[in-house]
């Protein structure tokens, strides 16, 4: 079973500065943090940010030749973890109504569903033994907002497009 997640936000872990994104349940009673590249954090940053780049990035390609080839994101499942590692499949429907699941990061897949404005879900047995409850999860701080405009800011604007915080 399945349980369908909004992306809440991506934290910095106060110890190692690693990004983490958070999946939180339609509930808001738990949230499971993914730890994940900088990269896949700036991605998904940039998309829940709604910032427009210059250039179309990774995300945005995928999306792209998705739509163009008339298919369609129709979701992603955070489906398992291996050794501290997370696994996810995402579904795409082809014109021809056949579909197919191909199997990716969770950061790759959310960077793609936010752009795709498809549906994340999360297997309940993860969200059970890896997510933490709500009362347990510390505040976004100041810090993190500051980090991520700072870092978003200092991206080589040619490249990457023009932007405001």
């Amino acid at each position: 079973m399945f349980i369908r997640v909004i992306v809440e936000d991506v934290l910095l872990d106060a110890k190692t500065r690693v990004p983490v994104l958070m999946l939180k349940d339609a509930e808001g009673e738990m949230s499971l943090p993914v730890w994940i590249g900088i990269f896949e954090a700036t991605a998904i940053v940039v998309a829940l940010q709604e910032i427009t780049p210059e250039r179309p990035l990774t995300h945005d390609l995928m999306n792209t030749l998705t739509t163009k080839l008339d298919g369609r994101v129709e979701r992603v499942e955070v489906d398992g973890l291996d050794e501290g590692v997370f696994f996810a499949k995402l579904h795409i429907a082809l014109p021809d109504g056949e579909k197919r699941v191909v199997d990716c990061r969770p950061s790759d897949a959310v960077a793609l569903a936010l752009r795709a404005n498809a549906p994340v879900y999360v297997a309940s047995h993860l969200m059970e033994s890896s997510g933490i409850l709500a009362e347990d999860q510390g505040e976004k701080s100041e810090e993190d907002e500051e980090h991520w405009k700072q870092y978003l800011q200092g991206l080589d604007s040619s490249a990457f497009g023009k932007y405001k915080m």
